[in-house]
């Protein structure tokens, strides 16, 4: 019984920390980053059936990269995020496109 009442003195009630102050000081794990950027960029491109080998390379290692915050070279990261963005989209472009082999010589060669 005493036990019980020194526990419900000991409780808090309503916030522990202090304003301003994270209760979780590593925030949320680095898995639902990963998770979230993957969903997002998979939208973005139409969806998990529209997707090539090389588009999920590429947000795979887009959200890898995300997920890890680019704590120690931010730089470093951001680059290497903003390639691979490129190759993402570079991709989903000449898939739209649908150019074969020898188009660009005809346009070539009307003018």
């Amino acid at each position: 019984m005493q036990q019980l009442e020194q526990h419900e003195q000991q409780r808090v009630v309503g916030r522990p920390f202090p304003k301003g102050t994270s209760g979780n000081p590593r925030g949320r794990p680095d898995s639902y980053r990963y998770r979230e950027v993957v969903a997002a960029l998979t939208a973005e491109m139409g969806g998990e059936d529209q997707l090539t080998a090389t588009q999920r390379f590429a947000i795979d290692q887009i959200a890898r990269l995300k997920a890890r915050g680019g704590k120690r070279d931010p730089v470093r990261t951001a680059n290497a995020i903003a390639k691979l963005m490129k190759l993402l989209f570079m991709e989903r472009n000449r898939e739209q496109r649908q150019v074969g082999p020898f188009e660009h010589l005809s346009a070539l060669a009307s003018q």
